[in-house]
Parts: C-alpha cells; structure tokens; sequence
C-alpha cells in the first residue's frame, strides 16, 4: 500500500497515520479519566498515610512528655518508695502508645487494601487499553526481537523502544521447527576445517570441505540493528553474527571435530563461491525481519516501562502518551499544510487511480474525542492543532441553526422567529421576504435557507486565503 499526502508527496513513514491517530485519540479519550482516578486514589492514600504518621507522633509526643512529667514528680519523692510504682506507669504509657499506634497502622492498611484492590481494576483497565497503542501506535520505534527454544519451541518476545518508552509484547511462532530453509528456499553452504575424522562434512572437491546449513535447526535469535542467530543439529552448533549495516558477518561452526570462524575476509574453497554465501547471509537477516514482523503479537502486553519504571504502576501512562504523540505531530502539521482543508488531516491511499482512497480526520473530531477529558485532553488536542472551546462553540452555534429553522418551519409567516429572537437575543437576521409572495410554504423554507447561510458564514471553518 503507498500512502501519501493530498498533494501527491509521499509519506516519509509509508504507515497509516490516520488510522494511527484515530486509535490512540481513542484510547487517550479512555486513557485520561482513569489515569487521573488513579492519581486521585493514590493522593488519597498518601494523605491518609501523612494524616496516619502525624498521629502517631503526635502520640509519640506525648508518651515523652507524659514519661518527664511522671519523671519530675518522682523527683521529689524517695526513688525507693515510688521506683516500682513509676516503672509501673511507664509500662502502661508504652503498652498503650504500641497498642495505638497498632490500631492506627491497622487501621489505615485495611483502607490502603480496598483502595488497592480498586487501583488494580483501573490498572487493569489502561493495561488493556494501551495494547493497540503499543502495537500500532509505536512510530519510529526501535524494535529487537529475542527468542530461544523452550521444550522443543521457539518462545520469543518483541521489545519497541522510542526515546523513554518501553513495550514487549510476546510472539506467537507458529512454526515449532524453524529453519534457514524456511527463510530461504535454498542451500546454504560454508567451509569448514579439513579433518578426515569429520562425519558432519561433505567433500565435494579436493580442494575443501563445507557443509550444507540450510536444514540446521535455529535455537535462538536476537535481532536489532544487528542479527544474530544459533543453529544446531545432533553433533554441532553454529553461531552466525550478520551485519548489515556495514556488510560484515562472523560464523563461528563448532562440532565434535572441528572448530573453526568464518567471516567476510575468509579464503574459501575453489569451487564455493563466495559471493554467493555473503548474499545469503545478508538476504537470511532481511528474511528474519521481515518473517518476525508479520508474527501475530500476543493480546496483551507484557510489560510497558517509563524511564524503566511500569508505565502504570507508577502513573506514567500519560508521560508515555505524550511521547507518542509528540512522534506524530510534524506528520499531522504536514497533512495540514499539504490537504486541500485547513480543518483536517487528510492521505490518500492506493497502489493506483482505481484503487485510490482518502482518509481524514478533522481537527473538530479529535477535539470532540478529547471534550470531556479536561485540561490535559485540551492539552493534547492542542498539540495538533485542534480547540476544544471553538468545537463546543461550533457544535452549540450548529444547534442554534437547527433549532432557529426549525422556528421558521414550524409557524406561520414570522411568529415562531419573532418568539425565537426573544429567546435568543444578538443572533443576526435579515428583513423578511416579501409580502407579496402569497405562497406562505416557500416564503418559509427561503427564509430558513437565508437563515443557514447567515449563520453558516460565521462559524464555517476558516480557509487557508482568509
């Protein structure tokens, strides 16, 4: 699929954005309340946790004042005569102080536990939400995918990273055996050590060994900016590290026989060309891309992180959100100034005329998505252009024109306007069509044409010429 902007110009990340911004405008819209609860519950427990501590010491306090008090009476008594009855006295103060502070500690974490049960269902909630933020909403991530073989299957996770964000998802491999074979329909040959006792390795020639690694089982993989990959069979293992930024590898083949590196300066067999091996190789880290990028994610996520901290534990959500969105506003700004309306965010899509499509989303929509997710969805919206005070004053000027035509349908001659302008002062009107006009039903359905267009022309959006 080829996308672009409206004038022709090809999106630099050929992505649906749109469909992008439409999920996570959704997800911020459920995302906010939540977040915001959260943080509310959680102020709560620290301000009853502050209100608990200053209790008890102020009982702490006291016990020392009470404990001096006792201590300057006894003063002036015989320790001998009243030793026994102060000690008895101070016990009492501590076992009442302890019992106490027993009570408001007790207190307090029955109440942090039914608040916690209450913070692990909104937790719960945003856990889910973010799901298809995190596998579609990632732009420009860095991804690494690791696995390695578990009871016979290859398990294996995917980790995307953009700036502080981290999100890993675990994929679902479906083929239990993976092979090199099963990236590339075809051999893969390298050159191994000269050694008669080898049973692992064909002699093609006389002039040297290499075996065939196509149909070795692959036991792990971590890919990044860089892919490496362990292979094995019964009788040995091979490590392979490719490059492909800078065209370099290393092979590193172990078995009972032979040890031995291969890399992109080694001298080869005669008859075993070379080139052909650093093509596979390099074609072998695409293909492993390309086969782990089109891998099933798994429903939910397994760990989202803020600057290494849970994005939900610790109330980042909002922190990751932003993250996200500042990736996608020069986009955003382009399709604007590169759409035929000012008002919305627009692509086209398609391989060719026939199949061309466009797809937009107004600034109005995203500021009625984010209307009723207060300062910090205004916040947002604003972040790509859209204003929740002028989508409300619209939506209630469009609610206006509604109800001021249907005024004018709904009465004979000027009646039902005339109530309306007492109900509604300051809204513009013209002067009434002509009396000679003997037709009531039309002079009513003109006048409430000329009503639309006045009022249109004062909230219609603005152009870019205006």
């Amino acid at each position: 699929m080829n996308y672009q902007y409206m004038d022709g110009t090809e999106i630099p990340i050929q992505r649906d954005i749109i469909n992008d911004m439409h999920i996570f405008f959704d997800a911020l819209a459920a995302i906010i309340p939540l977040a915001q609860e959260i943080e509310s519950i959680d102020n709560e427990i620290k301000a009853e946790y502050a209100s608990v501590y200053e209790d008890i010491q102020k009982l702490k306090r006291f016990k020392e004042e009470l404990e001096c008090a006792i201590n300057e009476v006894a003063s002036k008594y015989d320790p001998i005569l009243v030793g026994n009855y102060i000690d008895r006295l101070k016990d009492v103060s501590t076992i009442c102080f302890t019992r106490q502070s027993h009570q408001a500690h007790s207190a307090f974490h029955g109440s942090k536990h039914r608040e916690k049960r209450n913070l692990g269902a909104l937790q719960e909630r945003i856990s889910k939400l973010i799901v298809p933020v995190a596998k579609s909403c990632m732009l420009n991530a860095k991804k690494r995918y690791m696995a390695s073989m578990e009871k016979g299957r290859i398990r294996g996770k995917v980790i995307s990273s953009i700036d502080n964000i981290s999100c890993s998802f675990a994929l679902k491999i479906r083929d239990e055996i993976l092979t090199i074979r099963h990236l590339i329909d075809s051999d893969v040959y390298i050159p191994v050590e000269e050694k008669n006792s080898s049973k692992l390795t064909r002699i093609l020639s006389g002039s040297g060994k290499y075996i065939n690694i196509a149909d070795y089982l692959i036991t792990s993989f971590d890919c990044r900016d860089t892919v490496s990959l362990t292979l094995a069979n019964k009788r040995s293992w091979i490590n392979i590290h490719i490059n492909p930024n800078d065209y370099t590898y290393s092979i590193t083949y172990n078995s009972e026989d032979d040890v031995c590196l291969i890399n992109e300066t080694s001298e080869f067999p005669m008859d075993l060309k070379k080139g052909i091996l650093d093509e596979q190789l390099f074609l072998i880290a695409s293909s492993l891309i390309l086969y782990l990028d089109g891998i099933e994610l798994s429903k939910n996520i397994s760990s989202c992180t803020y600057n290494n901290d849970d994005v939900v534990g610790t109330q980042h959500i909002l922190d990751m959100m932003h993250v996200i969105a500042k990736q996608y506003v020069p986009l955003a700004s382009e399709c604007i100034r590169r759409g035929l309306v000012s008002t919305e965010l627009s692509i086209r899509t398609g391989e060719n005329i026939q199949d061309l499509q466009v797809k937009t989303l107004s600034l109005n929509q995203i500021a009625e998505v984010l209307n009723n997710a207060g300062e910090v969805g205004a916040e947002f919206a604003t972040m790509f252009g859209a204003d929740i005070d002028n989508a409300e004053l619209k939506k209630k000027r469009a609610k206006e024109i509604i109800e001021r035509i249907e005024a004018v349908k709904g009465s004979k001659g000027t009646d039902g306007l005339n109530r309306f302008y007492e109900q509604h002062e300051g809204i513009p009107h013209t002067p009434d069509v002509s009396e000679t006009d003997d037709r009531p039903r039309t002079k009513r359905e003109v006048r409430a044409q000329e009503i639309h267009d006045i009022i249109y022309d004062e909230i219609r959006p603005t152009g870019k010429d205006d």
